[in-house]
């Protein structure tokens, strides 16, 4: 039932943008991925081109699961 109601709660942030606290990077299937948090604490994994362990960044809600959310990084202009 959590997981239900968890997810249910994620859905709305698709396709938002969210400030994300980035505080690891793996590499997984030849490709760095990022790892952070929201100011609300939500775990978000995302790909990057210039993203840093320790910096913000902004990043594009793409899918969401029942405890974390899953994008891209935005690029700066």
């Amino acid at each position: 039932l959590q997981d239900e109601i968890s997810l249910e709660k994620n859905l709305p942030l698709v396709g938002r943008r969210v400030r994300v606290l980035c505080d690891s990077v793996e590499l997984r299937e030849e490709r760095e991925i990022y790892t952070g948090r929201t100011p609300h604490n939500k775990l978000v994994h995302f790909t990057a081109d210039t993203a840093r362990v320790g910096e913000f960044t902004e990043v594009e809600i793409q899918k969401v699961g029942a405890f974390d959310l899953f994008g891209a990084a935005i690029k700066e202009k």
